[in-house]
C-alpha cells in the first residue's frame, strides 16, 4: 500500500471526502487489495484520504458509528461513479508529456492610469519638456550653453557622425563590455535640477543580443543609480536612422550627485553607434509625464488586458502618422512593466511612433466613427497564459506620453485585472 511517511493527512468518510475533492477540485487516487479500498487525494502540502471495505466492516469501526449499511452505500458510489475515472495523473498532461494549466479565477478588478504627479487620467497632453536644454555635448565646443562634456575612453569627434552642428560622435565598432564616456569634470545635481536627459543615436552595427546600456558614475567612477537600456526607450533599433531618445531623469534612480554619462556596450561585440546632440532638461511645467496603474500592498493584480482608448477627427489618419498627428511622433507613446525601486528594471516595453506600429503591436477591440467627425479606437494588450503579468506595489505598469498628443480628442488607458488577495 501507498505510504504518506512525513506527509501531513487528513482523514474522514466517504461523504466528507467527496464534498472537500469537489471544493477543492482534486484528482482522485486510489489503492486496493483484498479487504479495502484506500482512497486518496493531493492537497498540497497535504494529503486527503479515506476508507472502503469492500466487505465486513472491522467492529471498531463500526463502534466509532460508522455502519455496515453506509460503507456499503459508499463502496457502490465510488465503484459505479469515480472508480473508472481515478487514477489519472495528479497534473493533467498533453500528449507530449506537457503539463496542461488553467488560470485561477479572481475577482474582477478595473483601474484607471493615473498620472504619478497629480492622479489626472487625461492624456491627450503636451508631455513635451518645456524647459531650455542645457548641453552636455554636441560637438561644436564650449561655447554652447553648458560646454561640451569631455569625451572620454572609446569613439572619436567625426563631422560624418554629426546629427546636426559640427561634429558627432563614431563610437567605433566596440568589444564587449567597451566604454563611451561624458565626462563634466565635477560632480552636479543631476536629479535635483533636471527632468529628462535628450539624445540622438544612429546605431550603425547591432548584433544579434545587443544591450546598450546607459547610467551615472561619480567622478572617481563609482556607478550611481541603474544601468538603463537605450532600446527600452525606443521602438527599434533599425541601423542608418536617427532616432531621438528621452530617458526620464528619475528612471535612473539617482540618490548623489555625479559627472559622468556612461554608454557600456554590453550582450554582444561588434556594436556601433554614432551619437550627438547629449541635451539634459528641466520639465518646467512639462512632461515627460508617466501614468502608472501598481496594486496596494497586500494584493496582486493578474493582468488580463491593458485598454487604451483614444479618439480623434476621422481625416489625416495614415500609416506614417500617430491617429490623425501628421508625421508621427518623435519619441513614442511608451508601455512598459517594470520593477520600481533599488533594483529597477524594464521586463518588457512597446512604443508607438505611428500609426504602423500602432496598430500592429496592439489589438483593436473597437473602432467607432461618430456623427462628429471623430473615429474611435480601443486598442489592447492581452497577456496570454504563456506571459503572465502580476502588478504589486514595485512591479508596476507605466505609459509614458513624451510627445505632445494635446491635439487628439481623447486618450485614457485602463487596466483590467483579476485580483488576488495575499494571506
Amino acid at each position: 500500500m501507498i505510504n504518506f511517511s512525513g506527509i501531513p493527512e487528513r482523514s474522514g468518510d466517504w461523504t466528507w471526502f467527496k464534498a472537500y475533492i469537489t471544493e477543492k477540485r482534486l484528482a482522485i487516487q486510489y489503492e486496493e487489495d483484498d479487504a479495502a479500498y484506500f482512497i486518496y487525494g493531493y492537497d498540497s502540502p497535504e494529503v486527503v484520504t479515506c476508507k472502503i471495505w469492500k466487505g465486513v466492516v472491522p467492529p471498531s469501526v463500526i463502534n466509532a458509528g460508522y455502519s455496515q449499511a453506509q460503507n456499503d452505500a459508499d463502496k457502490s458510489d465510488f465503484e459505479t461513479n469515480y472508480k473508472t475515472a481515478a487514477n489519472q495523473a495528479t497534473m493533467r498532461k498533453s500528449a507530449d508529456g506537457t503539463l496542461q494549466t488553467a488560470k485561477q479565477e479572481w475577482a474582477l478588478g478595473r483601474a484607471p492610469f493615473q498620472r504619478t504627479d497629480n492622479g489626472s487620467e487625461i492624456m491627450n497632453i503636451d508631455g513635451v519638456e518645456a524647459g531650455t536644454p542645457v548641453v552636455i555635448w554636441n560637438g561644436t565646443g564650449a561655447g554652447d550653453p553648458g560646454g561640451d562634456w569631455t569625451l572620454e575612453n572609446y569613439g572619436t569627434e567625426e563631422t560624418y557622425a554629426a546629427h546636426s552642428g559640427t561634429y558627432g560622435i563614431d563610437t567605433g565598432v566596440r568589444a564587449q563590455d567597451d566604454f563611451t564616456r561624458l565626462n563634466n569634470g565635477a560632480n552636479i545635481d543631476i536629479d535635483g535640477t533636471y527632468d529628462s536627459l535628450l539624445f540622438w543615436m544612429m546605431p550603425k552595427a547591432y548584433p544579434p543580443g545587443s544591450k546598450t546600456k546607459l547610467f551615472w558614475e561619480k567622478l572617481d567612477g563609482t556607478n550611481v543609480g541603474s544601468k538603463l537600456r537605450i532600446d527600452n526607450y525606443t521602438s527599434n533599433m533599425d541601423l542608418d536612422v536617427w532616432q531621438q531618445v528621452e530617458i526620464p531623469i528619475e528612471d535612473f534612480d539617482l540618490t548623489e550627485d555625479v559627472a559622468k554619462l556612461a554608454c557600456k556596450y554590453v550582450g554582444s561585440a561588434g556594436q556601433q553607434f554614432y551619437l550627438d546632440d547629449f541635451e539634459l532638461v528641466s520639465s518646467a511645467g512639462g512632461g515627460p509625464y508617466k501614468f502608472r496603474v501598481a496594486a496596494p500592498t497586500g494584493f496582486i493584480y493578474h493582468v488580463e488586458r491593458i485598454a487604451l482608448v483614444m479618439s480623434a477627427p476621422d481625416s489625416g489618419w495614415s500609416s506614417t502618422s500617430f491617429a490623425n498627428i501628421v508625421g508621427g511622433l518623435g519619441r513614442g507613446l511608451l508601455i512598459r512593466f517594470k520593477k520600481i525601486g533599488e533594483e529597477s528594471e524594464t521586463y518588457w516595453k512597446v512604443n508607438c511612433k505611428n500609426n504602423s506600429e500602432l496598430f500592429g503591436q496592439l489589438q483593436v477591440l473597437n473602432d467607432v466613427s461618430f456623427s462628429s467627425g471623430d473615429r474611435q479606437f480601443v486598442f489592447a494588450l492581452e497577456p496570454q497564459l504563456s506571459s503572465v503579468v502580476l502588478v504589486d506595489d514595485d512591479e508596476v505598469v507605466d505609459i509614458v506620453v513624451r510627445d505632445d498628443l494635446s491635439s487628439l480628442g481623447n486618450l485614457r488607458a485602463f487596466l483590467h485585472y483579476g485580483m488576488e488577495v495575499l494571506p
